[in-house]
């Protein structure tokens, strides 16, 4: 694929995430959990037997702040925090906004899901209104991590929206 082409693929992905949480005729978002500082909410998905999530909550710090905690970057704060998270690598950088990265994860559920080894095209935006990485997996023929199945990742990403009424942006 063409950087080009790549860019168009992002593009839909961020386009979709947008319609997942603005289109509420289409999304009829459902509340799975909730606790005083945390919402988690599902939809059934569309590409699979499954549902997709979206989880919500409020930080009284800049948004900026938040998106550097979330952005899966090799050199950001995500592998301090995110146990699951075992290794996280920019495999190319297409553009300033745009790379394909690995991410591998530990195995779960006392060894019954493997440990895997994602490959995703992802971009990040930001407008005067929210900062966000959007991605999905893509083929690529850099193998996979010892020890790790492929994983997929279908549209999906990280909206931080900027509420001034929490943080003076």
């Amino acid at each position: 694929m063409t950087t080009e082409d790549y860019r168009d693929k992002a593009s839909k992905v961020a386009e979709e995430l947008q319609e997942y949480l603005n289109n509420t005729d289409k999304y009829k978002w459902e509340v799975a959990k909730e606790t005083k500082d945390f919402k988690i909410s599902c939809v059934k998905s569309e590409y699979f037997s499954g549902h997709l999530y979206k989880g919500e909550a409020e930080y009284n710090v800049p948004p900026k702040t938040v998106f550097e905690y979330v952005e899966p970057l090799p050199e950001g704060p995500r592998m301090k925090w995110d146990k699951n998270m075992k290794k996280i690598e920019v495999l190319k950088w297409l553009d300033k906004d745009l790379r394909l990265n690995r991410a591998c994860t530990s195995s779960a559920c006392m060894g019954l899901i493997s440990p895997r080894d994602f490959v995703d095209l992802i971009v990040t935006k930001e407008t005067d209104t929210y900062l966000s990485t959007n991605a999905t997996s893509v083929d690529h023929t850099n193998g996979q991590e010892n020890g790790h199945v492929r994983g997929w990742n279908w549209p999906c990403g990280m909206i931080v929206h900027k509420v001034p009424e929490l943080f003076s942006i």
